[in-house]
């Protein structure tokens, strides 16, 4: 389970890097993440015990139950290590659910890319001809440079 949280994560943070402009963004929304996650099984049983809650607060619950995965289901090794046996069923649901998570983010992520690629290349402006074969015309200029 272990290996899948970190899976999940690095698909999560793949998904950060492709519209994050540093490295030091992308980390420190990772960490964000990974704190959400991790508290937010906690938050949403302290939200819900509530005696009436608006309609509004439910659908935010649920959108963040959605979009951050609850790491803290992850956490299998604390009842093995106490000697606590995981029934198969749970273990099968929580490593579908890691999974199904990781191929989301690395999902959207590829798309997310494939879209900043085309975007750039609809870009205005001089466009050069990056290419390492350059092609000249009869007039001895290079296609594709303005």
């Amino acid at each position: 389970m272990i290996f899948i949280k970190s899976a999940l994560l690095a698909s999560l943070t793949l998904l950060i890097s492709t519209f994050a402009t540093s490295s030091l963004f992308t980390v420190m929304v990772a960490m964000g993440v990974y704190f959400i996650g991790h508290l937010q099984a906690t938050a949403r049983d302290y939200w819900l015990q509530g005696v009436e809650i608006s309609w509004w607060t439910r659908v935010a619950i649920g959108f963040i139950a959605l979009v951050f995965p609850d790491l803290q289901s992850f956490n299998l090794a604390d009842d093995v290590i106490a000697g606590a046996a995981v029934p198969l069923g749970i273990f099968i649901k929580i490593f579908a659910l890691g999974w199904l998570y990781v191929a989301i983010y690395t999902a959207v992520a590829a798309f997310s890319s494939s879209q900043e690629e085309n975007y750039d290349s609809r870009r205005s402006g001089p466009r050069v001809d990056r290419s390492i074969w350059r092609r000249q015309d009869a007039a001895g200029e290079v296609p594709g440079v303005r």
